[in-house]
């Protein structure tokens, strides 16, 4: 299999001592008669980010995010509304590999779920060594909208429960296209802190860049090491500032966790993958 060397991410040098710091406290509790300590929950250390300018959090978490072996991440890219069409969302849900990759699993591999928005529910999606394949159960080909009913029907008796693939696939799991919109933080005049919170229970920092026509926030791990743990990208259509909506607006929101996980690629055999191609609609 091919070995990559590790992503690098064009960030600066890491803060020299960023961690975060527990402190707990005992507290009595009667038991059978005996007093027994019992921590309390530990209070987290805002030092690094309240002494750390904006800058400094994206160069962090980026170096964080190039240590890592792997990730699980979630993703819901909002399109714009046109016409008569309706906002509608492409979501995926992937165990990635990354930069050295972990186990067997080397950049780019990945495992999970893509729903695209002509699709009634989600496929499974499998990439390894830069090949893609994916599969839908019958249901799965009987949803698909703007598409002929009759070659639904085709599409479901060929392709149901079977894996095919299509050009770009692996595209899907590259991981520097999800950081993306932190790397294009270095650098940047407009970035700022803008407060404190949490992702999924973990307790976070939030730094921001408010432009002409999008917003872009990055929620960063507090404690070490610190990950990036939520991206937010908002649009506008309508050439205001901020993205808050309107006409035309777009939103992505992507979340990271589970760092580090095995990524166990089930891969089918190149025999068992069927080249998708769309049958002709039937004569009338």
């Amino acid at each position: 299999r091919r070995m990559t060397g590790r992503r690098t991410t064009g960030a600066a040098a890491l803060l020299a001592a960023a961690a975060i710091a527990l402190s707990s406290c005992s507290l009595p509790d009667q038991i059978d008669g005996r007093q027994e300590a019992v921590d309390a929950a530990p209070a987290i250390d805002l030092s690094w980010f309240e002494g750390s300018d904006a800058a400094d959090i994206v160069d962090a978490a980026l170096l964080a995010m190039a240590e890592i072996g792997s990730v699980r991440l979630h993703q819901d890219a909002r399109t714009a509304a046109s016409g008569d069409q309706p906002a509608q969302v492409v979501s995926k849900d992937l165990l990635l590999a990354a930069g050295d990759g972990i186990g067997d699993a080397v950049d780019g591999d990945c495992t999970g779920v893509l729903q695209l928005p002509s699709w009634g529910e989600p496929a499974d999606l499998v990439v390894q060594d830069d090949l893609g394949a994916f599969r839908g159960g019958e249901d799965f080909w009987l949803s698909i909208g703007a598409v002929d009913p009759a070659v639904r029907d085709q599409l479901a008796a060929t392709y149901a429960d079977a894996w095919t693939t299509t050009p770009g696939l692996a595209s899907l799991c590259a991981f520097t296209d999800f950081l993306s919109p932190v790397m294009s933080l270095v650098g940047d005049e407009d970035l700022v802190k803008a407060g404190l919170g949490d992702v999924a229970g973990v307790p976070a920092g939030r730094v921001q860049s408010v432009r002409k026509n999008s917003v872009i926030t990055a929620w960063v791990q507090i404690a070490e090491p610190h990950l990036v743990l939520e991206i937010s990208v908002e649009r506008s259509g309508d050439g205001g500032d901020g993205g808050e909506g309107g006409d035309g607006a777009t939103r992505t929101v992507t979340t990271f966790a589970d760092p580090d996980t095995v990524v166990d690629v089930d891969f089918p055999a190149p025999e068992d993958i069927l080249a998708f191609e769309v049958p002709a609609a039937p004569a009338v």
